[in-house]
């Protein structure tokens, strides 16, 4: 009787420990890297531009443009093209001057004509100084914008000038200066606009 329930014991022992490497092995078998290589794969990303290059996870420079490498290939970001508009300039008395056919860091070439339109009262017997100065802050130009129309109000009244320059040969950024014409010489009375320009 002993003998026949020890037996039973070890082959339950043994089924177990059969069922358990069973198991293991599968486990085993499952988890190696020739059953992962048997997984079926996503394809590489094509990459044909800028965007698909960083959606692959590619590095990107932080340079303007943005560049972004794979595969031995450079690809850069290409920025949207500002179209000229008439914008908007206010200065630190809160006096608004628009420019008109402008864009965002303007390019200027000599000679470069520039029109908008200021209140009337921001000039005097209907001109302003306008100035343009390079990036040391020297001075390449200076000479007064005309109104086209009444200068005694305070609506918006058109003024064009032409400015003529030489381009410095080291840096190429700028500064167009727009002041109000105060004869008076009290530096209460002074205002100005400064607006970044490219200068070519």
């Amino acid at each position: 009787m002993n003998h026949n329930r020890t037996r039973t014991i070890v082959i339950t022992i043994l089924a177990a420990l059969g069922i358990g490497l069973a198991a293991w092995v599968s486990w085993l078998v499952y988890t190696t890297p020739v059953a992962k290589k048997m997984q079926p794969t996503q394809p590489a990303p094509t990459i044909t531009d800028f965007q698909s290059c960083i959606t692959a996870g590619n590095p990107v420079t932080q340079t303007s443009p943005r560049q972004c490498m794979a595969n031995g290939v450079t690809y850069t970001e290409q920025m949207p093209i500002e179209q000229p508009t008439t914008k908007e300039f206010t200065s630190p008395k809160g006096v608004t001057v628009r420019l008109h056919d402008w864009t965002t860091n303007k390019s200027l070439s000599s000679p470069a004509t520039i029109t908008g339109e200021i209140p009337g009262n921001w000039s005097f017997e209907a001109s302003f100084p306008v100035t343009l100065i390079d990036a040391n802050g020297s001075t390449l130009a200076q000479q007064p914008a005309h109104l086209q129309g009444d200068w005694m109000t305070t609506s918006y009244v058109p003024f064009t000038t032409i400015v003529t320059f030489a381009t410095p040969q080291t840096s190429k950024n700028g500064t167009l200066i727009l002041q109000k014409d105060n004869p008076s010489g009290l530096p209460q009375n002074d205002d100005e606009i400064k607006i970044p320009v490219t200068l070519q």
